[in-house]
């Protein structure tokens, strides 16, 4: 119930920061995820409600790739996992 309870927040939130850039919102997904099973850009574009293709087109618009959102990602649960 709680992960559902969560999910449906990060959802409501993305809505209303619909300002926020696509990469922060990726890595906000990555974050939640396990280091050792990351999801796919498919998985991340659809709970972004994008079509995969969407996705790259908006990150290449960033200028990020979504491998350097995952590398980017698992750094910051490294960096957290030290100061535990």
């Amino acid at each position: 119930l709680q992960l559902l309870l969560q999910h449906r927040a990060e959802r409501m939130l993305e809505r209303l920061e619909g300002t926020a850039a696509v990469s922060e919102r990726v890595l906000e997904i990555l974050a939640s995820h396990d280091p050792r099973k990351m999801p796919p850009m498919s998985d991340v574009a659809r709970r972004l409600e994008m079509s995969a293709r969407s996705l790259r087109r908006k990150l290449v618009a960033e200028q990020v790739t979504f491998r350097e959102l995952v590398d980017r990602a698992l750094m910051n649960m490294a960096k957290r996992e030290q100061l535990l």
